[in-house]
């Protein structure tokens, strides 16, 4: 039979084998199962297999899979065997999500996305008070205070304004309760960070 000797990590693509070690090693990007005859592609981008394994790996979390060509330059590579940069079914090997992009099942998304800030590959919430205006950020600073005159609640990605009548006097605010009233003889315009005084006596 064919393959009737092969072993996990290991196929048998010839018939008349007589040993486990004529079985053929399975090559980076693939694995083989016990009784294989051709070994099989890895699967999707959160998996990877470095070559001579009988299961794929699971890519960790904040981890990106790709394929490490240099795997396959020190070893033969059958003909069926094909190995590309941009085949997400062969990846080979994981490793750490670029800093300020987001990982999800082993694949690296664009950015980072807007009121977050990614770390390890994971993207978190800016924290209250603080503004995340762009897809970049990689700390819990995010894009720093909240500017006067405006509160900033968890994942903003716009400040928002103090209403009419009310002033934010402080940065990092996080909520339009902690806008202060306007005193009387003086009013506020939305977003303003100090009252004004009212006028003349026509006002």
């Amino acid at each position: 039979r064919v393959g009737n000797l092969s072993v996990h990590s290991s196929r048998g693509n010839a018939t008349g084998l007589r040993a486990a070690d004529e079985c053929t090693a399975t090559p980076p990007g693939y694995y083989s199962s016990l009784g294989s005859v051709l070994p099989q592609p890895c699967g999707g981008s959160s998996l990877y297999c470095p070559g001579g394994e009988g299961e794929p790996r699971e890519v960790h979390p904040g981890y990106e899979s790709y394929t490490d060509l240099a795997l396959t330059r020190s070893r033969r590579l059958s003909p069926i065997v094909l190995l590309s940069p941009t085949d997400e079914l062969t990846r080979t090997s994981e490793r750490p999500c670029p800093i300020g992009r987001e990982c999800v099942s082993g694949r690296e998304l664009q950015h980072c996305l807007l009121g977050h800030y990614c770390s390890n590959g994971t993207a978190f919430k800016c924290p209250a008070g603080t503004l995340g205006n762009s897809m970049s950020f990689s700390t819990a600073s995010c894009g720093g205070p909240c500017p006067l005159g405006h509160f900033c609640p968890e994942a903003s990605s716009a400040a928002e304004p103090c209403k009419e009548g009310t002033y934010g006097n402080a940065t990092g605010l996080t909520a339009a309760s902690e806008c202060l009233h306007t005193p009387a003889g003086y009013f506020s315009a939305a977003g303003s960070p100090t009252p004004s005084k009212c006028g003349g006596s026509s006002l």
